[in-house]
């Protein structure tokens, strides 16, 4: 079975614990390329979520980590001020896969 792994803030990470999601703490998005190396070497990895404010600043590891590994990133959304980074991705995604962007207020 494949791992899940949150990385990111200690404080907005630490729910996940409480549904087995291994958690690995990051205190700034410079410490996340080391992070996802490591983890890119583990093939029990499947899924890694990884908070908006780490990814913020680090978007062009996690695009090189995307076309290396076959896990998949997930950046999750946080209650702290963002660029909303999250939703953006989401809405390309849903964009790729319907071919409509179903998120728009239009």
């Amino acid at each position: 079975m494949s791992k899940v792994i949150a990385v990111g803030e200690r404080d907005l990470i630490i729910g996940f614990k409480a549904v087995g999601v291994e958690l690995v703490s990051v205190k700034s998005p410079s410490e996340v390329g080391a992070v996802l190396k490591k983890l890119s070497q583990d093939a029990s990895v499947g899924l890694i979520l990884i908070t908006e404010t780490v990814a913020e600043g680090c978007l062009d590891v996690i695009s090189s980590f995307r076309e290396e590994s076959a896990a998949v990133i997930l950046i999750v959304p946080s209650h702290l001020p963002t660029k909303h980074i999250s939703m953006l991705e989401i809405k390309r995604n849903i964009e790729k896969a319907v071919g409509v962007d179903m998120l728009s207020k239009s």
